[in-house]
């Protein structure tokens, strides 16, 4: 349970008796230019009770000098959660003549923190550009990156995570200085004197993976929209299949001709893509600003209807895509355009000149129902849409960032229910005021961008997208992003989109694709093989930055009773490096022993629920394990021709002296057990069986559709 206590007019939070955030202390800096310390005024803890259950509410009242404004802090502790609120009041604003002082617009109410506690890990994700996250290791608080949105931390007490809030007005950062971490709330447009907001959320425990779960539930709360979390919303079945998209193929020469040649040698090698996305490069514009509904015409004669219904009357693509910016394209909409001028009514003009769907729910509504309305009578069955978090680029000091964020989300998601069935990527708005936003759309890019010419980017985008769901996945299912089936880093990318737990498509250019990286990933018909929920970084490499330190990065998921453990050698220095895995890499898997399985060396062991397993992997290297709570008789592992064997076992039954185990499809079936099985059926036909150390192997792939193997004890 969380206590506070007060010295010095300092405030700080302990959990159990310790001190998790220490020396809190407010800061105003006002619009005109003035920086305000105001004082302790009065204290309060009042009892109450919500939907998230008991709790008590510390409040601290504070005064400027002058007595013109009145800040109040507030901690709500409930029994495994604090949220943290803050409201300004101008004091003296309302006299005739009197102008009320108002706060600056960026990091206008500032909380000094002095410590953290005495913290033995430290792990937090900063944008490190205005939309993409990435993360930070250092145990100095005062080193927190500018534009820290969570920070996760060990003391020996416990773990805990602060993950900071944007509300329906202003936002919350993180970033150290001389003077420790500042909590940095701002509406990031001047003049608010007179607003209550939900700055931060605080979970403290054991487990370091329950923390972000517990905090975005209470801070959905807290703005009253518990069900845009990523448990109450609907994957798209569109993305349970594989994909490709025409960026990294084609960049932004993309046209019709390219996608119905890349379409006819998928079809040709047999690879059962989907969906396409058609990305950047499609549109009609004009200076990177839109200016037409359909295709680029010199690109898609005839528009996109035409080569829509090519790809999916001819070559097996069930779903299309296309591409477009939360603003339209890039520098918005443009303004000398037919289009401005037919939809003007629905538009806003920015104080930089830029044309964008106004940051008003109706308005804002009726342009994209048109172009998406316009979209779906082309055939088009999905969009994703880019550039989310340059909110801030086109409203700074217009609008408070919490209000525009929550009506631009608002009024797209409404319009791609409508249109789209609600199947949309979010992309580039990984900032707090977009996570916070989302009423409905389930996926969202969970990194910066591959680029699969670039030296040293596979790094990079292995950690981004480990360490930004530990934050990020309670929010939405992980779109971990495109990649190359010819490519140096091929293997290992497969690797990471199995365990993502998200969509995986590839955006090979025409001639390029490679077949055999793609089908350990799916079944015949293209539907992934997919694990349970988003896939992250495991315990042991929480706290450890694998690119600099000679160890595995390490992410683990679910695949139902099933543990998945996907290990990467990211070494920027190209070290051999070497850990360890084990059940307990997996949080919350059930029973004593386990079957560990490691895919591409077809290696297998029966171990205790804490042992542990010597790993090494040379540069470049991954390897995948599988981790099933081991049975008496039987442990079916599932088809290891696949990369997540488990999610290819429909069911299976135990009787007295037999083991029936449904497969969705055929393919080489293993299982663990004791002895050798007297015989096996396949469809009840007698099957051949392969034994090694334990484990035992059929080949079924020549079976068309459901498979029963029947396992009869030796």
């Amino acid at each position: 349970m969380y206590t506070l206590d007060l010295r010095d007019e300092r405030l700080t939070i302990l959990w159990q008796g310790a001190t998790v955030v220490g020396g809190i202390a407010p800061v105003l800096t006002l619009d005109d230019g003035g920086v305000v310390r105001p004082s302790l005024t009065d204290r309060a803890a009042v009892p109450g009770e919500d939907a998230l259950g008991p709790y008590t509410d510390y409040r601290f009242t504070y005064q400027d000098e002058g007595a013109t404004l009145a800040l109040t802090l507030s901690f709500r502790v409930y029994a495994e959660v604090l949220v943290a609120s803050a409201g300004l009041r101008a004091l003296k604003g309302d006299r005739i003549g009197v102008r009320a002082r108002g706060l600056a617009p960026f990091g206008g109410l500032r909380l000094t923190v002095t410590t953290l506690g005495r913290v033995e890990g430290l792990m937090a994700n900063y944008l490190h550009k205005d939309w993409w996250s990435r993360p930070h290791f250092d145990l100095d608080p005062a080193k927190l990156p500018p534009r820290t949105q969570s920070v996760v931390w060990r003391t020996a007490e416990a773990y805990h995570h602060l993950l900071c809030v944007a509300g329906d007005a202003l936002k919350t950062e993180l970033s150290g200085g001389e003077d420790g971490l500042g909590v940095l709330t701002a509406a990031y447009a001047g003049g608010l004197c007179n607003f209550e907001t939900v700055t931060f959320v605080l979970a403290s425990g054991g487990d370091p993976f329950d923390l972000p779960d517990r905090n975005a539930a209470a801070g959905m709360a807290a703005l009253g929209t518990p069900l845009q979390l990523r448990e109450w919303k609907r994957y798209p079945e569109p993305l349970e299949y594989l994909g490709w998209c025409s960026w990294d193929a084609f960049y932004r020469e993309v046209s019709a001709d390219g996608l119905v040649e890349k379409a006819r040698e998928l079809q040709e090698k047999g690879v059962p893509i989907r969906w396409f996305i058609v990305d950047d490069g499609w549109m009609t514009e004009e200076g990177t600003a839109l200016a037409g509904f359909d295709g680029d015409p010199a690109k898609f004669p005839g528009g996109l209807a035409p080569v829509v219904q090519a790809l999916k009357r001819g070559y097996g693509i069930w779903w299309v895509g296309v591409w477009h910016t939360l603003f339209g394209y890039w520098n918005g909409i443009h303004r000398d355009s037919d289009l401005a001028l037919a939809y003007a009514q629905w538009l806003h003009t920015t104080r930089t000149g830029k044309v964008v769907p106004a940051a008003d729910v109706p308005a804002a509504f009726a342009f994209w129902n048109a172009w998406h309305t316009y979209l779906r009578r082309a055939g088009v069955d999905f969009v994703k849409v880019d550039y989310q978090s340059g909110l801030l680029t086109y409203w700074a000091h217009e609008q408070a960032i919490g209000a525009v964020a929550g009506a631009a989300h608002e009024a797209l998601e409404a319009s791609v229910g409508k249109a789209f069935d609600n199947v949309m990527i979010n992309c580039m708005g990984m900032a707090t005021e977009n996570l916070w936003h989302r009423p409905t759309s389930a996926v969202t890019r969970n990194s910066d961008d591959f680029f699969p010419k670039q030296k040293g980017s596979f790094t990079e985008h292995a950690l981004q997208n480990a360490y930004n769901a530990y934050y990020h996945a309670p929010f939405m299912w992980l779109d971990w992003d495109m990649w190359w089936t010819e490519h140096e880093h091929a293997a290992t990318h497969a690797v990471l989109r199995a365990v993502s737990g998200g969509p995986i498509y590839v955006s090979d250019p025409p001639g390029r694709t490679d077949p055999e990286r793609l089908w350990p990933l799916m079944l015949s018909d293209g539907r992934l093989l997919r694990c349970d929920q988003p896939g992250m970084v495991t315990g042991d490499c929480l706290f450890v930055d694998p690119s600099q330190t000679p160890v595995p990065l390490k992410i683990w998921n679910r695949a139902g009773a099933a543990g998945i453990v996907a290990a990467v050698n990211v070494h920027l220095g190209e070290a051999v490096v070497e850990g360890s895995v084990g059940p307990g890499d997996v949080p919350g898997l059930l029973g004593e022993r386990f079957v560990v399985y490691e895919t591409f060396t077809q290696a297998a062991r029966v171990v205790a629920a804490d042992e542990r397993l010597p790993l090494t992997l040379a540069p470049d290297g991954a390897a995948l394990f599988i981790i099933v709570p081991a049975a008496d008789r039987v442990t079916p592992i599932g088809l290891v021709n696949k990369a997540i064997a488990p999610v290819a076992v429909a069911d299976w039954t135990v009787t007295h002296d037999r083991t029936l185990v449904v497969l969705l499809e055929g393919g080489r079936f293993a299982w663990a057990a004791p002895a050798p099985p007297a015989e096996v059926r396949v469809n009840g036909l007698l099957a051949e069986v392969q034994a090694g150390d334990g484990i035992y192997t059929v080949a079924c792939g020549e079976v068309e559709g459901t498979v029963w193997v029947e396992i009869v004890d030796g």
